[in-house]
Parts: C-alpha cells; structure tokens; sequence
C-alpha cells in the first residue's frame, strides 16, 4: 500500500531503514553499511548509521581554521536502498555527527541533515505533475468545494467551503487547496515542453508567487515529483520558522484580491521563472527576511532594496543619462586632467574619484526621470520618502526616537516605499487591473498605473 506523500508531511512524522547503506565523499571514499532515517517536524532529519572505513575516515581527518570555508572534498553524501524499494539520498552535508574506536574496525554516524530525496521507477506512463506541500495558510480563498457525507445517523449532508483557487502559467495548471489550519497543498500538472525542466526552479518559481501576493516568504516542507518513468519524494528541515509579519500586499486580502489572485498568480510565476524574475526575488527575500525585525531594520533594507529594483527596472522599463550630462562629465574630466593651479593633488584625487559616480546611473536619476516621465504614478513625495530613510541608514544614522510625530512620518516614508517596490514588481510581470496603493493614509483600491514600454 503506497502511502500518500502529502499526508505523509502534513503528519510530521517518517522513518525508514536502510538496510545497504553508503557514505561517500572526495575525501573519504565509499564507505559501506547500514542505517536509518528518522524525520520529525520538531526535530528535523536524522540519520544514525554504522559504516566500515575507520582508517579512511581517521586519515582523512582535517583541521579547519576558524573563518576558514569548509573543503567540499570534505562533505558527506548518505545513500542506499530503503527496506521498502525506494533509493534513498541525502545533500553533501559537512562531515560530523561520527565515532570510532580503536577497538572496532567500524564508524558509528548520528547527525542531522537538511534534506533528503527518495526516488523509485514510476508506474505513470503519460504526464508529470509536482506536488507541494506549503505553509502558513493563503489569507483568503477563492473557489468553492462541494462536499458530500453520508452517514446512518443523519442520512446525507453537504457541506460547501471556500478552500481552492486554480490558475494557468506557462508551465502548466496550477490548483491550491487548503489542507489544514496551518498548511495547503499546490499541485502543478507540468505541460510536455516543460517536462524536462529544473523541477526545483519550477518549485522556486511557485513560492515565490504566492510570497509576493501574500507580502511573505512561504516555506515548502516537502514535494513530489511524478514524470513518465520515475517518482520521486523530497523532504527538507525548514532552517526559519514562518514570519508572523509581512510586507504590504499588492492586492490586499478583500475585493482585489477574490478578482485577481488567480491571475496575478499566474503571472508571477512566469515572472520568476526569468532571469530579471531571479534577481528580483533576490531583493524581496531581503525585504521578507526583516519583516519580523525591529522598524529601523526594516527602513534600512526596504530602502536599500527598492534601490536594486530600480536598476534591475530601468533597464527594462528605460532611463538614460541626457547627452548633455555626458558632455558635461567629459568637460570635467579635461578639466581634471589638466591639473588646475590652486588645488591640491589630493583634493583633485578625491574629485576623480567622483567621476565615476557622476556617470554611473543612480537611483535618485532614475526616480526623477519616471516622475518626468509618470512612470508607474511615482511622485516627488515618493522620492522624499526613500531618500529620507536611505540616506539616515547609508550614512550610519540609526533614529532612536519616541517622538511620536516623528516616528508616524517615517511610517508613511516605509509605506511609500513599499508601494514602489510592489509597482515595480507587478509592472515587470504585466500586471493590470486594480491594486492597493499604500502610498497614502488608509488602504485604498486603485487600477494599477502600468507603463506602456
């Protein structure tokens, strides 16, 4: 009886022996045994083993300095067949968790790893599909699910939940569920001209839609991934716990967002699946990570962040320095070379040092030609805000004070700076339609002001 892999994460609990076991590294070689594999949510991955190889594993022993990176020859990658047919895998993980003795010719092993893969030939022989088990729950739902209940007491009853939303992308369908309080399952069927594509980026790709729709970063304890001739299982030990704060969201949790989740959805995980999608994401991952930290921390790296956005933005979405900034900076540069009477070498050192600055394209350019050119809806009250909060935390300035006036101006500057990092994302991906827009007291719906390129 095979035992569904969703149900089997949702429980928190799975353990398997592995009765032909191997150690192998670069520097150790292959070692041989057998073992097992505990995984608890609580307690994460744990994998108790007994090898042989005591001399490779003695004489392979190593030093590391402190602050000195760890010699990948070094890591360890556990394998073998599982007493019930499936082949089992750990990621190369640093050598530890071992004892030896001098009076046995074997190596004991206890260590906890970050994520296993389990993998077995498939008995589907047409489509592909990948199967997600993620956290914390969506804030609102969007379709309906129709159920029946028969029972001898009360005869048939039904009951209707909102608990599913469905959605196409480029990579196939997409349906969501919620299977718990805490938890919801996402399958994708994989479309043929994808079914050789890099699972884990379409993995990727899918959290990080639902991240930005929900202004959070989503965690995934666990997938299966089913193609025409194998199926194959993963687990992984979440290394951070779910934020409990999140960052503004672009569509809200009311109106908008019952009319446009399915859509917006859909077009984030074409955007993510990109290049700029990738870089992108890195900057939001910045801005989910902090959303739990102190107000001041958030103000450094939302201002920081938007900052990246703008220049991964505007070689998209267009800016350029005028032709008559350029000449201006070549006339600087003659002039510099000619090592004007009246000023000091090392005056006119720090001055050359400039240049580069004043041809390099800024964030602060950037903002004032989209005002020009009403880009995106971006205002000078826009730009005051972010350069109100970046310039306090680039120049090491940390705000400690309770003047509440004060401390309510710099939650409106972190609004609007939060709204321009949502513009710029939802513009990338082709977003249209309404939208939340932060960018003043109280949450207001508004159509989202995209830019024609």
């Amino acid at each position: 009886m095979t035992v569904d892999w969703i149900d089997t994460l949702l429980g928190g609990n799975h353990e398997f022996n592995v009765p032909t076991l191997t150690v192998s590294s670069s520097e150790i070689g292959k070692l041989s045994g057998n073992g097992s594999v505990r995984w608890n949510a609580e307690t994460g991955i744990r994998i108790q083993a007994v090898t042989d190889g005591r001399e490779a594993v003695m004489t392979g022993s190593s030093n590391v300095s402190w602050g000195q990176l760890i010699d990948p020859a070094t890591y360890c990658t556990f394998a073998g067949l599982t007493d019930d047919g499936w082949n089992f895998a750990s990621v190369p993980e640093p050598r530890g968790g071992l004892t030896t003795s001098s009076n046995l010719p074997t190596v004991m092993w206890d260590l906890r790893v970050r994520s296993i893969i389990l993998e077995r030939q498939s008995t589907r022989r047409s489509g592909c599909s990948l199967r997600m088990l993620m956290e914390p729950d969506l804030p609102s739902w969007v379709r309906n699910t129709h159920t029946t209940v028969n029972s001898e007491a009360f005869g048939e009853q039904s009951a209707i939940r909102c608990n599913t939303l469905v959605f196409d992308c480029n990579i196939g369908r997409v349906s969501a569920r919620r299977r718990t309080n805490e938890w919801f399952e996402v399958q994708l069927e994989i479309s043929k001209s994808h079914s050789e594509d890099n699972i884990f980026k379409l993995r990727m790709a899918i959290l990080m839609a639902f991240s930005f729709m929900c202004g959070r970063l989503y965690n995934i304890r666990g997938h299966e991934h089913i193609s025409e001739f194998t199926r194959s299982r993963w687990l992984h030990r979440s290394i951070t716990s779910s934020k409990i704060s999140n960052m503004h969201k672009p569509i809200g949790i009311y109106v908008d967002y019952m009319k446009n989740a399915e859509r917006l959805l859909g077009l984030a995980v074409n955007f993510f699946l990109t290049p700029i999608g990738e870089k992108v994401a890195d900057f939001l991952c910045l801005c989910w990570d902090t959303v739990d930290n102190s107000f001041n921390t958030k103000l450094a790296v939302t201002s920081i962040c938007l900052e990246g956005l703008l220049r991964v933005a505007a070689e998209h979405m267009g800016t350029s320095h005028t032709a008559q900034r350029t000449s201006e900076h070549e006339q600087f540069e003659i002039w510099l070379k000619s090592n004007p009477n009246g000023h000091s070498e090392r005056f006119l050192k720090r001055l050359k040092g400039c240049v580069g600055d004043f041809k390099r394209l800024g964030a602060n350019d950037i903002l004032h030609d989209w005002v020009n050119r009403k880009v995106l809806g971006v205002t000078k009250e826009d730009i005051e805000a972010w350069k109100k909060i970046r310039n306090a935390s680039a120049h090491g300035y940390v705000d400690r004070s309770d003047n509440r006036c004060k401390l309510q101006n710099q939650l409106y500057q972190h609004d609007r700076v939060e709204n321009l990092i949502n513009k710029i994302v939802l513009q990338l991906m082709g977003y249209t339609g309404d939208f939340i827009d932060y960018a003043h007291c109280g949450i207001s719906s508004s159509p989202f002001p995209s830019y024609e390129l």
